[in-house]
């Protein structure tokens, strides 16, 4: 009987054992299941997606979390954490789960170029050639200045030979590509005589003729404007001249031991003449210039007059 008891007793708990022991393994797979569905929902929900993340490597980046944010440069990542290179090289590790933003850091914006400045309308001045700036001597443009030491002064219809000097100064202006060139300028003359005179005087009350001894000086002055025509090399400048000036004769008559007198007249005068001047070293000049002096003052004069001077 007993035999009999234990074989039911043992027939009706085997199939509870059985179902207690199928049903254990089933538990665990779906909790190792459920485990994985609630990781995978949570990198679903972060801010930040995983396809944002690749986008960004080795690109300065700003990294906002709640402890604050980080700039730097985003050396990469992994599942949970990025790694990130900041300012002072320092590695920086960061938890996705905290990042709540992922941006592109901006360069600083330069500054636009400045515009490029106005063009005027106006004609602008003409440039010098390069040939002006290497001409030299009498082919390139420049001031000159001479001295005529000294000249003889020829009146044709006045006893009178006198010594004149004088200077002048002014521009020189050759044309660029051809040997044309003309000087206009100022100059001054001064021309000076001494003579003395044997004047005969007849005196009517004793019926006497009596020489008296005179002593004459006569001074002619010049200011006048020159042109200067012609042609010219480097060294040398041959030319026409004319001009237009004033003459002033003043004559002082003293008497020996005796009275004086002296008169002044003032007149138009016109030079006309011709000249060559050459160029000595890099600066200064010498010439000879023949002319005729029409004058209105005294007669028609001739004289040469020597020219040493400069041009700069």
């Amino acid at each position: 009987m007993r035999p009999i008891f234990a074989l039911v007793v043992a027939a009706l708990a085997l199939p509870q054992v059985a179902q207690a022991t199928a049903s254990a393994p089933t538990g665990k797979k779906s909790d190792k299941k459920s485990n994985k569905k609630a990781k995978k929902k949570a990198k679903i929900d972060r801010p930040v997606s995983e396809s944002a993340w690749a986008a960004m490597v080795d690109r300065d980046v700003v990294v906002v979390s709640g402890e604050g944010s980080i700039r730097g440069k985003l050396a990469g990542h992994d599942a949970d954490t990025a790694t990130v290179i900041g300012a002072g090289g320092d590695l920086l590790v960061v938890e996705k789960d905290s990042v709540s933003e992922l941006r592109a850091a901006h360069a600083t914006p330069t500054p636009p170029p400045p515009p490029p400045p106005s063009t005027s309308t106006r004609t602008s001045a003409p440039k010098r050639s390069a040939s002006s700036d290497t001409a030299r001597g009498f082919k390139k443009r420049g001031t000159y200045l001479y001295g005529s030491p000294g000249a003889v002064l020829f009146p044709f219809s006045l006893d009178l030979i006198a010594y004149r000097w004088g200077f002048g100064v002014g521009d020189f202006k050759p044309r660029p590509g051809s040997h044309f060139a003309s000087a206009v300028g100022f100059a001054f003359d001064h021309a000076v005589d001494h003579d003395r005179l044997q004047v005969a005087t007849y005196d009517p009350l004793f019926g006497l003729t009596m020489n008296t001894e005179v002593n004459a000086w006569t001074h002619i002055l010049r200011p006048m404007a020159e042109f200067r025509l012609g042609g010219s090399g480097e060294k040398v400048f041959a030319y026409g001249l004319f001009g237009a000036g004033l003459t002033v004769l003043h004559i002082t008559a003293r008497e020996v031991g005796g009275a004086s007198e002296s008169d002044t007249q003032v007149g138009i005068c016109t030079p006309i003449g011709a000249g060559v001047q050459g160029l000595i070293g890099e600066r200064w000049t010498i010439g000879f210039e023949p002319r005729v002096v029409l004058d209105l003052a005294i007669a028609t004069v001739f004289d040469a007059k020597l020219l040493i001077g400069a041009k700069f």
